[in-house]
């Protein structure tokens, strides 16, 4: 019930669309009705954190059809975890002997059908320019069954990295160089 104002009652909201009521786990989508469509049905369902959806056009028989169709689909169908946010997808060079793990910005499951494959597809830089800092995005993965991509995931990065701290010698040589430019030794390599 939905409060009124201005009168005396409430009022009462009235979903048409029977999958909600009628199939386990329903949860939406659209109801449809056109003379050139016919009676038409986008459904949803979601078990086992599975969610499908089924479209049915110009259908007599719309609800009895999708819930056919869901059943089916949902008995030759396996969820299969794709990405793990606390699991690294990769990992880049970052600085002298250090790696950087590159971690999917969320956990992907698809649904699958016998003989079907969900590839990862990335998107990673040439190179990663220091500082990183720990969650910046780097690069993305590409979720793909066959040659249709499903979506794309931002990959952050894992942890901080700073450069590396130049090196005595190095420094030395930028001091002296600056205090007796053009005299031998001093500046240039040795």
């Amino acid at each position: 019930m939905i409060p009124w104002d201005g009168h005396d009652y409430d009022r009462a909201m009235v979903n048409k669309n029977k999958m909600l009521t009628l199939y386990e786990g329903g949860n939406g989508v659209k109801t449809g009705y056109t003379k050139q469509a016919g009676r038409c049905l986008v459904s949803g369902a979601l078990r086992e954190g599975m969610q499908l959806i089924c479209v049915v056009l110009n259908c007599p028989d719309m609800w009895n059809d999708s819930m056919a169709l869901l059943d089916q689909a949902f008995a030759e169908a396996e969820l299969v975890d794709v990405l793990d946010p606390l699991l690294p997808v990769c990992r880049l060079p970052a600085g002298e002997n250090e790696t950087l793990g590159l971690l999917p910005a969320e956990a992907v499951s698809v649904p699958l059908l016998e003989g079907e494959s969900a590839d990862i597809h990335l998107q990673l830089p040439e190179r990663v320019d220091l500082p990183v800092a720990r969650g910046e995005t780097l690069g993305y993965a590409s979720v793909c069954v066959g040659a249709e991509e499903l979506m794309r995931v931002p990959l952050y990065a894992d942890r901080d990295v700073q450069p590396p701290s130049p090196r005595l010698r190095d420094s030395l040589r930028s001091i002296l160089s600056r205090w007796c430019p053009g005299e031998p030794g001093r500046g240039e390599d040795e």
